[in-house]
Parts: C-alpha cells; structure tokens; sequence
C-alpha cells in the first residue's frame, strides 16, 4: 500500500453500508466492543498470535501490584470500517514504572501485532523495555524485537544495563538476527544485547519467541526493583527529558505509522502515535513519518 507496511493480499474494502448515502464520509473508526484480551480473532479461520504474551505481561504487571490507567475511548480500540481488523490498547503503571502501554493488533491471518513499552519510574535511569512482534502475509514475514533499550549509549551506562544480558541473550541463537537499517534507521536506542529474529513462519513463536521474551521481561522487571533510586529533582527532570527525546525520536520514525493509517485513517494514526504511543513526543507539521517496514512497490529487501 501507499501508506506502509499494508500487507501484500489485503481484502478490499467492503462495500459501505446503506447509511453512507447520507453521509458525507464514511467513518474509517468504530468503536471495538470488546476489551482486551481477545479470546478469538476476527477471521474465525486466523489465530491471535502474540495474545499468550500479552496475557503474560499482565499477569506480571498484576503480580506487581500495578494498576490499569484508563486510556481515553477514542485512542483505546478502534475496528477498520473497511477490513477485517481492529486494534486496542492497555495503559498501566505502578512503583518502578511511571508508563507501561500494551497494543493488539489483529488483522486476521494478514496481521498479527503484539506492541508494548515500559517507561521506569523517573527515579530509575535505565532503558525502557521495548517489545514488538509482528506476523504479517499470513505468517511468512515474521519480526520479533525485544530490548532492553538504552536512553545513552555510553560505556558505562551499557555496562550497568545491558552488558549482563548476554549469557540469556546466548540462549537464544534463533533471536540473534542483525536489525536492518531499512527498518530502523538507527541504532541509537538500540542495544547490544536485542534479540531480534526475522522468519518465514511462526514455527519459532513457541520454541524460541515466547521463552525469550519471558526472560527479558523477569530480567527487566528484577533489575528494575534491583536499581538503586535517585528520586532528586535534577536525575527526574534528566530522565523525563531522555524520555521526552526517545518519544520525539520514535515518532517520527515509528514503522508502524503506515500501517494505522491504512486500516484506521490519518487522524486516529496521528493521535495514537503522538497522544498514546509517544505522548511525549512534539506533533509537528512539517515533519512526515519515514515509513520504512516493508513498503510495497520497494525491492523489498527489508524482509529477506
């Protein structure tokens, strides 16, 4: 598609409703009406993924005493009126960790998308952990990227967050895939230690996505309660503007983007990226989002 990564075979829009002769516009949002998570996906013949670790991630957050935010209902769900696909949002936080967002995307057997990103508490100086999993083209072009991502990449920094996840990191070769610049264009919050996997089927979900993720996210969360705090006005205003700056960064980059504004529209992808996604981030007109995962009509290098 035009507009990113909108997967090869797509079904076409259905024909709209009677309704739509007397109105101007077809609304490309409807409200989903049903909360996450899901129990089955909109194509009766396509699976959810990425929802056992969605299920998982909660448990975790529940465990730790975590509360669920409340995310406002026109960036919470959203269904395409023009595909079968829809997409909804958990917002959480707690002691350790002032943001913790959780996305599901399903698209039936053409998109399968499980997102979530944990911002510390500003008294914690570490890298927020990045989580995105994607199947596309009914399971033949398959992403995983889990990471501890750094907000500097100074030696020491690295050293102190980073560096001891090797010997997990070994544990999974399948995951050891070098990122493409085609889909990042930077490795800035990016670390040494990323798992990240790119395959022609979800035979690895199981055996080697699942149990990786499982121990970053404990690795995480145990280094989190581990960090010593520095709740001082000068570390929380530094850690926020890292934060604020990550946001700006992700933004405007975020490979994803297309992707919304194909099933959703332009206005919900703006305000999901910039009101919930990056909230943080600063909405600027000038500036377009580089969509780079898998634009059609390119050589499609990205995927092999």
């Amino acid at each position: 598609g035009a507009h990113g990564w909108a997967p090869r075979g797509a079904p076409r829009a259905r024909r709209a409703p009677v309704l739509a002769a007397f109105t101007s516009e077809v609304p490309r949002v409807a409200p989903a009406a049903e909360g996450l998570p899901w129990k089955s996906s909109l194509d009766p013949a396509a699976t959810l993924t990425y929802m056992p670790f969605l299920e998982e991630m909660v448990a975790v957050m529940e465990g730790l005493g975590m509360e669920r935010v409340e995310v406002p209902a026109r960036l919470e769900s959203a269904e395409s009126a023009h595909r079968e696909a829809r997409i909804s949002s958990m917002h959480w936080r707690g002691d350790l960790f002032r943001k913790v967002r959780l996305t599901y995307f399903d698209g039936g057997a053409d998109v399968q998308v499980f997102n979530s990103l944990w911002y510390p508490d500003p008294s914690l100086d570490l890298p927020l952990l990045g989580v995105d999993l994607l199947s596309l083209a009914r399971g033949k072009r398959v992403l995983s990227v889990v990471d501890f991502q750094p907000l500097s990449q100074e030696p020491e920094y690295l050293e102190r967050h980073v560096d001891w996840l090797k010997p997990l990191r070994d544990q999974f070769p399948a995951l050891h895939g070098s990122l493409s610049g085609k889909i990042y264009d930077s490795t800035q919050f990016f670390s040494p230690q990323m798992l990240f996997g790119r395959h022609a089927d979800e035979s690895h979900v199981q055996s080697s996505v699942l149990p990786a993720f499982r121990a970053y996210l404990e690795a995480y969360v145990a280094h989190a309660a581990a960090s010593p705090r520095d709740a001082s006005e000068e570390t929380v205003a530094r850690v926020l503007r890292r934060h604020a700056e990550y946001d700006d960064f992700s933004a405007s980059r975020d490979p994803a983007h297309g992707l919304f504004v194909s099933y959703f529209g332009e206005a919900f992808a703006e305000a999901f990226v910039h009101d919930f996604l990056f909230d943080k981030s600063e909405r600027r007109k000038d500036l377009k989002p580089v969509h780079t995962f898998g634009k059609e009509g390119g050589k499609g290098e990205e995927h092999r």
